[in-house]
């Protein structure tokens, strides 16, 4: 547009106009250009976004299913492995097997055994403060009761014999006494009548007892056999009287370890020093 004169009357006029629409243009042209602007970045914004997710979810399945896969693999092994565990658990609670054996003090033990060959061997007892012996084919148990030291010999075939020394005959000048276990204990609850009992065969037991002398401060104790085979306690006076500890059967005999020194029982009785 060409430049209004100077000299004209309506100079300044003119001029307000020609700036009025110059801003007008000005103003137009930036709206456009912003237009533009937005329409285009918010295309090209979207293009990278929709590749972008493309990339993703192109290679994200494999992945995500391997990882599921495995976690659900790692669920079901652990849920697995509770079950294994619970099941070795109750196979080994219902394979548990055991004789119920009622004792004379009015108590109920369980004596455990297994079986090997066709053999029902015994394991222990379920209560260890009752004290127990096993012969050397496990086929019999020795159990002496906490209660009143009374003695039972329990077979593999569910009987047992009790092979208390019910009664203590003193032979003496002029009429011989007769000492029971129960009326002694109940005097003197220290004294051992039967005590840590080990089998020296199949046929016999040996066991420890302050019998035969009833003295309140003489703590000495004897050593006792038990013949199965013929019902008959025996004191073996072959060896003296001591802190007598009854240990384990082997090659030799049954060891016996009175007042610091080693000794044997053989299976006739008899004592041989080690």
């Amino acid at each position: 547009m060409k430049r209004p004169s100077i000299f004209s009357s309506n100079y300044k006029e003119t001029v307000k106009r020609i700036r009025r629409r110059n801003t007008l243009i000005a103003i137009l042209i930036l709206c456009i250009l912003i237009t533009i602007y937005v329409i285009f970045n918010d295309r090209i914004n979207k293009f990278f976004i929709y590749r972008n997710n493309d990339l993703i979810d192109a290679s994200a399945p494999e992945n995500q299913d391997t990882q599921n896969f495995s976690n659900t693999q790692e669920v079901n092994t652990s849920k697995e492995n509770i079950t294994d565990k619970t099941f070795e658990n109750t196979q080994k609670i219902s394979e548990e097997q055991f004789y119920t054996l009622q004792l004379s003090s009015g108590r109920n033990i369980k004596i455990y055994y297994e079986e090997k060959n066709k053999e029902k061997l015994f394991t222990g007892l379920s209560d260890d403060t009752d004290y127990i012996s096993l012969s050397p084919s496990k086929k019999k148990a020795c159990i002496i009761d906490k209660e009143n030291q009374d003695m039972y010999i329990m077979n593999n075939d569910n009987t047992f014999v009790n092979i208390t020394m019910n009664v203590y005959t003193a032979f003496g000048r002029p009429n011989e006494k007769y000492y029971k276990p129960d009326q002694l204990l109940r005097f003197n609850n220290d004294y051992l009548w039967h005590d840590m009992a080990k089998f020296l065969n199949e046929d016999k037991v040996a066991y420890r007892s302050r019998l035969p002398y009833f003295i309140t401060n003489d703590y000495r104790l004897y050593l006792w056999v038990y013949d199965l085979s013929i019902n008959n306690h025996q004191c073996i006076f072959a060896l003296e009287p001591g802190d007598i500890q009854i240990q384990d059967l082997d090659k030799t005999g049954l060891k016996i370890v009175d007042s610091g020194n080693n000794y044997y029982l053989k299976p006739d009785n008899t004592i041989v020093m080690r």
